[in-house]
């Protein structure tokens, strides 16, 4: 269902919610040949605040993703700690500062299918933030994937969401009514009601 009511400057409401994306490069490694798509995904949910994406330089395959991402403006967050969870405990902070700040994100979109952000994903729902979860195919625990409900995506179908969605008709349809015809209109109706 498209969001169609108007604010007073003539925008809608959803093109003045603000929009943060979070990527975990570890787990969706894909995302580097569709972040074009998941840019145009979150602008046509609102205006986009923050793109971060977090990636371990000591493996060789997401230190050259990252290169791609970064110059197509995300920030790129090197967490190269061997410990497990490493980056997804830096995301998880991340978010919540980001969260916790003025210019708070009113949708976070979550690239990742890791069971690790469950509790992060039930944090925002809890504060009213609305969450969209991106994830690789065969790579997403069923949790992550229940909490987020309909607003549950797997990355492959980036494209058919960006070009799948089409901008609303805008037909201007002026109604013509006579001064006759609604006095013949309310004389039938209390007739009706006799």
């Amino acid at each position: 269902m498209q969001d169609i009511h108007l604010a007073l400057d003539g925008q809608t409401n959803h093109q003045k919610l603000k929009v943060s994306i979070y990527c975990d490069l570890q787990n969706v490694y894909l995302i580097q040949n569709l972040a074009n798509f998941l840019l145009a995904f979150a602008k046509s949910k609102g205006r986009l605040i923050g793109k971060k994406v977090y990636y371990n330089s000591q493996c060789k395959n997401q230190d050259s993703a990252k290169d791609k991402l970064k110059n197509l403006g995300f920030s790129c967050v090197d967490v190269p700690c061997p410990l497990k969870n490493s980056a997804d405990n830096q995301l998880i902070v991340d978010c919540i500062e980001d969260i916790d700040h003025s210019l708070s994100p009113d949708i976070v979109i979550l690239v990742s299918g890791d069971g690790d952000f469950v509790k992060l994903v039930r944090i925002l729902q809890k504060l009213g933030k609305k969450v969209i979860i991106f994830a690789q195919l065969g790579n997403v625990k069923q949790r992550l994937k229940e909490l987020a409900g309909e607003d549950f995506y797997f990355v492959d179908k980036l494209p058919e969401l960006v070009v799948g969605k089409k901008k609303p008709q805008t037909n201007s349809i002026q109604s013509q009514i006579t001064y006759r015809d609604v006095n013949t209109r309310n004389a039938r109706t209390s007739d009706h009601y006799k």
